[in-house]
């Protein structure tokens, strides 16, 4: 580690880097998966936000490491941008030819990004778009954030193409949906051949408003398995691993989406799990890659679905190198 470069990054913004040591250095809760993440992954991370100055660029992912940092940190400095989303949405688009991915907020221009998505995606053979979407709240009201006017959650829609047409609008607050998601979803649609417009019959909600008060929200019998959040800033973490699930494993992501149980799994807790959830988005930016093992439980896991009573994680400490060495220079 360059101490020179390391001293630029402390001198910049000395109070967030100590928040970010501790952050680190706070124990989490390890659900069972079928890979771990390595202590050396979370070490590249670190040099990756610690080891350059704040503003500078990384053309990889076009964040700087002030902005990659946010994966470390929680309340509104812990919520993810675009730029988050859009790197794993490219990586996840390159991986497999049967789900489209898009974030709606940060398209320009629908017409020239899909003829984008045309040339790497046969249209005739996708066979649902999954699309996060950063939303806001007003009077009461759900609308879809904009360059003018920012939301603060993010949602997942997915739009089932073939064999049978579905929208699911997915709120881990069970928010009530924005009044033109439809529209939205058809405006994209639009240049998919032969599939033909959506309407309200075919949009489908992860959980009900009504249900939902200033209590929180009790999921009723229409609910699904879909994850609620407790906390303010997992929002955006959780839509990426989910997106992540809807391309590269179809049984979990399924049984997320699936009829509400009485049984759990982990990541229908995200806020109980927040540390490690977003370690595992912190892995796919170190290692430039999606690697959905990270989320994956083990095999026979539907057989075995955790209860919330159930003890099987365990709660860790960081073993990161350079945790260890920044809290003795903290």
């Amino acid at each position: 580690m360059n101490p020179s470069v390391n001293e630029i990054r402390r001198r910049q913004n000395p109070d967030t880097f100590k928040q970010e040591v501790a952050w680190f250095a706070k124990g989490f809760r390890q659900p069972k998966t079928r890979l771990e993440k390595s202590a050396s992954t979370i070490d590249a991370f670190q040099t990756m936000i610690w080891d350059k100055p704040g503003d500078d660029i990384l053309p990889t992912f076009g964040l700087t490491p002030d902005e990659l940092s946010r994966l470390a940190a929680s309340g509104t400095r812990g919520w993810l941008a675009n730029d988050h989303v859009t790197w794993v949405l490219s990586e996840l688009n390159t991986m497999q030819q049967d789900t489209l991915l898009l974030c709606p907020n940060a398209v320009v221009n629908i017409t020239n990004e899909m003829a984008r998505k045309r040339k790497i995606f046969n249209f005739g053979m996708v066979k649902r778009l999954v699309l996060p979407l950063n939303v806001g709240k007003e009077n009461g009201q759900t609308f879809i954030g904009t360059m003018n006017k920012s939301g603060n959650h993010w949602v997942l829609v997915v739009v089932e193409i073939r064999p049978f047409k579905r929208i699911l609008y997915c709120d881990t607050l069970a928010w009530k949906p924005p009044s033109n998601i439809v529209d939205v979803v058809n405006s994209y649609i639009s240049h998919i051949p032969r599939i033909g417009k959506y309407d309200d019959t075919h949009l489908f909600l992860a959980h009900q408003p009504v249900a939902t008060s200033r209590f929180g929200h009790m999921c009723d019998w229409r609910c699904r398995n879909y994850p609620l959040q407790t906390c303010s800033d997992i929002c955006g973490v959780i839509v990426l691993i989910i997106a992540a699930l809807a391309a590269l494993d179809r049984p979990l992501f399924q049984f997320l989406i699936g009829p509400s149980e009485k049984n759990q799994v982990s990541l229908q807790r995200p806020s109980q799990h927040a540390h490690f959830l977003r370690r595992i988005i912190m892995c796919w930016f170190a290692e430039s890659r999606i690697e959905i093992s990270y989320v994956l439980l083990h095999h026979d896991w539907r057989d075995n679905v955790r209860t919330e009573s159930d003890h099987s994680s365990c709660l860790r400490r960081d073993t990161s190198s350079s945790t260890r060495k920044k809290l003795k220079l903290s």
